[in-house]
């Protein structure tokens, strides 16, 4: 096998091995090249009498994996292959790309994406589905229940599947089988017309649905004897302290704790970049950035991690230890796995949301006003509050109701 060096490119030219006397344009050429320090193959290919297809595979960690790659027969996708076929071969691309710098959880998240919506358009030829097929497919999600938890896929969820398969159809077009890509014209269903009817539609949370106060103290307790242990225990506290979201919670930066003061400026959070995985990026809206007060708990839980780690130069509090940002599903699925246990007792199937309707919760049963509550959870109106937390204010409407029925007494 000869090479030649131009400059930082070295090419191998062909693969080094014999092959079968297969057509050019049904194999696809290849040539292994480095380039910006990284191993890639290059291969083209001719679909009938159309213009001759080019490409380029990789990144390889090694030379020798890019000449095993370049060695073995080539899949040529088509405007006529099952779309099915063509998501597998672009999650393996995504896995060999994890392998040089992206995180594992991206290639498990596009994978799930990925069979979500494979059962729907799975023997559909790619070059034929069009955006009211994805239309479809999104309704359907939303609608019909998980064959595995027996429930529907949130709207959000959906929607980052969404981002996931608009990724992969940009590839579709960058190999030429898609002239426009269908999922980026495929609008998720409104569900609602204007803020009336979306208010309309928030859910309101059931007494049953939050952590009792003993269940609270048994959290408190547990999380306080081991913020020192694992990663998770400090956003889990500080959600339970100030109802802030998942997101938030990760998105913590030293420069907007201070202990003198007791106060938190909530002012970014963890937020998924498609395939590039989790940053900390600024809230989105301005209600939500917000200071908070801290209760004496968290304000002792900062001080005592700022005495274990001081003040590292990291855009959070919670990382790797290679600085990265934690991905928000596997602090979910801590607190699944460990928090559960201490109240299994508790709401069926609770998640860390239920931190913050506790914390919501208790507070308004308490006397707390609305305004206060919905400044302290980053809500965009009061009207949100008082929908999704209605069953927290019976003795305030009960004690409306007794204060008017004193006007009349006497009158007869």
């Amino acid at each position: 096998m000869s090479t030649r060096r131009v400059g930082r490119l070295v090419r191998t030219r062909g693969c080094g091995v014999k092959r079968a006397p297969v057509a050019r344009a049904e194999r696809g050429g290849g040539q292994v090249e480095y380039k910006n320090k990284k191993w890639w193959v290059r291969r083209s290919a001719s679909e009938g009498d159309g213009p001759r297809r080019r490409w380029r595979e990789g990144p390889y960690a090694t030379q020798d994996e890019a000449d095993a790659a370049c060695s073995k027969a080539t899949l040529t996708y088509t405007a006529a292959t099952p779309i099915g076929e063509w998501l597998d071969g672009w999650v393996e691309k995504e896995a060999k790309r994890a392998l040089l710098g992206q995180r594992e959880d991206h290639v498990r998240r596009v994978r799930t994406d990925v069979n979500h919506v494979k059962p729907y358009l799975h023997n559909v030829r790619i070059g034929d589905v069009k955006p009211s097929d994805w239309m479809d497919v999104w309704d359907e999600l939303l609608t019909v229940p998980s064959e595995k938890t027996g429930k529907q896929l949130s709207r959000k969820t959906v929607g980052n599947i969404k981002t996931t398969l608009s990724g992969a159809m940009k590839a579709a077009m960058r190999d030429r089988l898609l002239d426009s890509n269908p999922v980026r014209d495929a609008p998720l269903p409104t569900l609602h017309r204007g803020k009336e009817d979306s208010v309309g539609q928030l859910r309101t949370i059931r007494p049953d649905e939050v952590l009792s106060t003993t269940q609270v103290l048994i959290l408190q307790r547990w999380l306080i004897e081991h913020l020192d242990a694992e990663p998770f225990v400090l956003p889990a506290l500080l959600i339970l302290e100030t109802g802030m979201r998942r997101g938030e919670a990760l998105g913590v930066a030293w420069e907007y704790v201070d202990t003198a003061a007791e106060t938190l400026h909530i002012a970014q959070q963890a937020a998924r970049i498609p395939r590039v995985g989790y940053e900390i990026r600024p809230l989105k809206s301005l209600r939500s950035n917000r200071v908070v007060r801290l209760t004496p708990i968290a304000v002792d839980a900062f001080r005592q991690v700022r005495r274990r780690t001081g003040v590292r130069a990291i855009n959070g509090l919670v990382t790797h230890k290679d600085g990265n940002v934690w991905n928000p599903d596997e602090f979910t699925r801590w607190a699944t796995a460990t928090l559960r246990q201490l109240v299994p007792d508790g709401p069926k199937d609770w998640t860390l949301h239920t931190l913050r309707h506790t914390h919501a919760s208790h507070l308004l049963a308490r006397g707390v006003t609305l305004d206060d509550v919905a400044d302290r959870l980053g809500h965009s109106s009061t009207v949100v509050t008082q929908r999704v937390y209605a069953h927290a204010l019976p003795e305030n409407r009960t004690r409306a109701a007794a204060v008017w029925s004193d006007l009349g007494v006497g009158l007869g």
